[in-house]
């Protein structure tokens, strides 16, 4: 292509993008510049005091100044730039500047960065709103602006669940023609009051015994989680606690079928036909709230034993080493997530349970140990006692301490720069999980 035909091509889209009413024009990035390095916080602490740093920059800062901030500023789309220096920056940012000049806000990094965005957002429209947030049946809000996700972490759940691509390219242009899909998030109170929002994935027992462990070990880097695994493994602790799960109406309970794309949607076990829930993601009345989603219908179960893990998931939770994630066909956007029980067994039990989730999460209802439910409340109370020792709790990658948590969905809170995902992307998923 010529000089003169790539101008014109330039023109074109122009005036295109032009045309799209609810386009961003002015936007604040949160870039993570050590995201995806696995690096220690005491090695982080030294680059950000160091002139090296600079030279040593982690996934987030190249994936934002070679592959993004080009398509934004070829885009006509004002960027504030701000590189964090410490956990929880870009937390402190959103919760104590005006955002009122931006149209919405882009995370440049990986779940843990977009977490922080999560919470300064939806908790500053809760201040704003004066709502108690240490009431457990308390309702959010959702605010007016939207988030952008650029993945360039270790791992990129919200991504992959919101997309269907785990690609920055693509995320940039979906923020650049406005495309909007509303998630659920889900608030987790424990027996004091609010600790976390949970946009991801809630882990009592295996999965926050490794995050313990490996918080300990960040001088491996990535490697510290693999090898805190294998000792959890080995240790294969189990765990008695008494569950209280509310599903949700019936209507919206279908059974999961994710590899039969022709009624169903990846990551939407919703029929296409139901009133409440079309597509994946759909938008919902801006009056809506969680109370909305339940009815008369909804019913709670107990369950009581020795787990070696609870899981709570609000993503399918993609990522390398999970191909569809732990549930596939849990809903982005109805109000609901997936509870996922594996009970005590034998280490070879476990172990089935691992290589499922890795290969093809949505066999894991056929293993024995395992049981899942659809939820829009669940109450996790572990038995304490001199002979019980209570496991580790985790949300979205983070430690929280709890002697009882209760995690309740609201439904359609945060709205993203993104498009969902499409019948097109499952057959490819599905083609490239077969090679």
């Amino acid at each position: 292509m010529d000089s003169e035909a790539a101008y014109q091509f330039s023109l074109i889209l122009t005036e295109y993008l032009s045309k799209l009413k609810h386009r961003p024009r002015h936007l604040v990035a949160f870039v993570n510049p050590h995201s995806g390095k696995g690096v220690s916080k005491y090695r982080r602490l030294f680059f950000t005091c160091s002139s090296l740093n600079n030279l040593i920059l982690g996934k987030g800062s190249s994936v934002y100044e070679k592959k993004v901030l080009p398509l934004f500023e070829e885009a006509n789309i004002n960027v504030k730039t701000i590189y964090t220096k410490y956990a929880n920056h870009a937390r402190d940012y959103i919760s104590e500047q005006s955002l009122d000049d931006y149209d919405g806000l882009v995370s440049v990094g990986g779940d843990g960065m977009f977490s922080e965005l999560c919470h300064g957002l939806l908790l500053k429209t809760a201040k704003q709103a004066k709502l108690d947030m240490n009431d457990p049946n308390v309702n959010l809000m959702r605010p007016n602006l939207r988030i952008g996700v650029i993945p360039a972490g270790s791992t990129d759940a919200i991504v992959f669940g919101t997309t269907g691509y785990n690609d920055p390219i693509t995320s940039a242009l979906q923020i650049i023609v406005g495309e909007s899909v509303l998630i659920d998030i889900a608030t987790v109170h424990n027996e004091h009051g609010f600790v976390r929002l949970m946009a991801t994935m809630f882990s009592y027992g295996f999965f926050g015994n490794i995050i313990q462990q490996s918080d300990n070990w960040r001088l491996f880097g990535p490697l510290r989680y693999d090898l805190a695994g294998f000792c959890q493994f080995l240790l294969n602790s189990s765990y008695h606690t008494e569950l209280i799960i509310t599903q949700p109406p019936e209507k919206c309970n279908s059974k999961i079928l994710i590899n039969n794309i022709d009624r169903y949607l990846f990551g939407n076990s919703v029929k296409r036909q139901d009133p409440l829930c079309k597509q994946d993601g759909e938008k919902s009345p801006d009056n809506q709230t969680i109370n909305d989603v339940q009815s008369p219908l909804s019913r709670q179960i107990k369950r009581e034993g020795q787990y070696r893990t609870i899981n709570c998931l609000n993503m399918p939770c993609r990522c390398e080493k999970s191909k569809y994630g732990m549930s596939p066909s849990v809903h982005i956007g109805d109000g609901s997530f997936d509870v996922v029980l594996v009970k005590s067994s034998w280490r070879l039990d476990f172990f089935r349970f691992l290589h499922h989730v890795a290969k093809d999460g949505r066999t894991i209802d056929d293993l024995s140990n395992v049981e899942r439910y659809r939820a829009t409340e669940v109450i996790i109370r572990p038995t304490i006692n001199r002979r019980n020792r209570l496991g580790n709790w985790a949300c979205d990658g983070e430690l929280i301490t709890a002697n009882e948590v209760r995690i309740r969905a609201h439904s359609q809170v945060l709205n993203l720069f993104a498009s969902g995902i499409r019948l097109d992307q499952i057959k490819k998923i599905n083609e490239e999980v077969s090679k």
